[in-house]
């Protein structure tokens, strides 16, 4: 864990200096801690040979980094504007004026953009990914089977943008104090087959050997991915076109999910998060393209009888969600023979693996390697069980704050709550991750480390 020091410092938008208890002074406060990791040794000399540093590379940095960005990303003014939920003239101001505006209104729009708050003024492009903001303005969705063959909308543009920027707290926190990151021990592997579903069960089954856990059922994907993983999850309502997604951001990994409408169900996410954690864990770099974009539809299709699959990156992780979940050496205990493949049986093994309906059938079939009629899908009934649902969800019900948006929930938000605590961060840089106000951040500090 990284040393904690009780030195305070203040930022404005163009320079840093001490803090002093009582003062006056309405920038953003830092620990000693904060001001090295962002800006190093020689700035804190500065600080003491002149009283304070200058943080600036040019006149106008922060405009041209917010601009630029934007138009990386493909969005008007008023799209991003709507997307922020900021007043339009806000957007005009960050990028003609930003010295009209305070620096926690820069800050909330360089982190919604993918930026790095703190690089604003001191970088011109702010700590920019050149490569996420340009495969998120080309980005179709062409896996998705929809009429209009959907593109990205402006909303799920900068969703995806702020979670480059969740991740890379999220990982920054993680590293800071010290959490286990078993993802580390995992090698990526160029290995697609032919044929790529058998590569993606081989896949699954040295992960599960890895990770030590047999072939008995996960009981938290959540927990898994992100406790002993360490691999940030952000779940936000997205369109309802697209299940999850992979984003990778300076080869910092995470995933999204969507929690909207059906995607409410566990099973349903729990797929989608195995279908992802295929991505994080197992593609080279030149294959996620920085964001990788998956339907529900394409993650459920059947990755050894299908022909169709778009790609055989999509082929092996189909097969290594499902085999993950629920090995087929496990599945064969609930279905041991192929008569007994019936819609009770896939809805048993659905309920004891938490598997979604359409990935749960076509696996059964599968064990018997296509031995058995698979039931039609309308006469399979099975819903998740209550603690099924509470070991996915209990980070997003119940929240404190209230004001902190879904996608900064979860882990990462408890981890925010742990640096605090320890004394790495300030409230004041809580508060800004968090996207609430000081005092609601003050009254959430014991929810957030588990005291409450």
């Amino acid at each position: 864990m990284s040393e904690a020091t009780t030195a305070l410092y203040v930022r404005g938008k163009y320079q840093l200096a001490r803090y002093e208890p009582g003062s006056s002074a309405t920038g953003r406060r830092l620990t000693e801690h904060e001001v090295l990791e962002a800006y190093g040794r020689d700035v804190l000399a500065d600080i003491d040979d002149r009283l304070s540093a200058v943080l600036l590379a040019r006149a106008g940095a922060i405009e041209h980094a917010i601009r630029e960005q934007r138009d990386a990303l493909g969005m008007t003014r008023s799209e991003l504007a709507r997307a922020a939920n900021v007043d339009h003239e806000v957007i005009d101001l960050a990028e003609t004026d930003a010295e009209q505006l305070e620096l926690r209104e820069l800050e909330h729009l360089a982190f919604v953009l993918g930026l790095d708050p703190a690089k604003l003024s001191i970088d011109e492009r702010a700590g920019s990914d050149p490569d996420l903001g340009v495969r998120l303005r080309v980005l179709e969705v062409e896996r998705v089977a929809t009429p209009t063959n959907a593109r990205l909308n402006a909303r799920t543009v900068l969703r995806f943008s702020e979670a480059a920027s969740i991740i890379r707290s999220h990982l920054l926190l993680q590293h800071w104090l010290g959490k286990q990151n078993e993802a580390e021990g995992f090698e990526t592997s160029s290995n697609y087959g032919p044929p790529a579903w058998r590569a993606g069960y081989a896949l699954a089954r040295k992960a599960r050997e890895l990770l030590g856990i047999g072939i008995e059922p996960i009981d938290s994907m959540r927990e898994l991915v992100e406790g002993r993983l360490g691999i940030p999850i952000i779940q936000v309502a997205l369109q309802p076109e697209i299940a999850g997604a992979t984003i990778s951001s300076r080869s910092q990994r995470g995933i999204v999910l969507n929690i909207a409408g059906r995607y409410q169900n566990v099973w349903i996410r729990r797929t989608t998060l195995a279908h992802e954690l295929a991505h994080v864990l197992f593609d080279p770099e030149e294959q996620l393209e920085s964001v990788r974009v998956d339907s529900y539809e394409q993650i459920v299709r059947d990755a050894e009888h299908d022909s169709q699959l778009p790609d055989y990156v999509e082929q092996r992780a189909n097969a290594f969600a499902v085999e993950f979940l629920a090995p087929r050496e496990a599945v064969k205990q609930f279905v041991p023979s192929p008569a007994q493949v019936s819609a009770a049986s896939v809805a048993q093994v659905m309920s004891a693996f938490g598997v979604g309906k359409a990935a749960a059938r076509f696996h059964v079939g599968n064990a018997w390697w296509g031995q058995a009629e698979l039931p039609d899908e309308s006469t399979i009934q099975a819903s998740p069980r209550g603690d099924q649902k509470a070991a996915e969800d209990y980070t997003l019900d119940f929240f404190r704050p209230r004001a902190t948006p879904e996608q900064r929930r979860g882990r990462f938000a408890f981890l925010v709550g742990e640096a605090v605590d320890t004394g790495l961060i300030t409230r004041d840089t809580a508060a800004q991750y968090l996207a609430c106000s000081e005092d609601d951040l003050n009254a959430a500090v014991p929810f957030l480390l588990g005291r409450a």
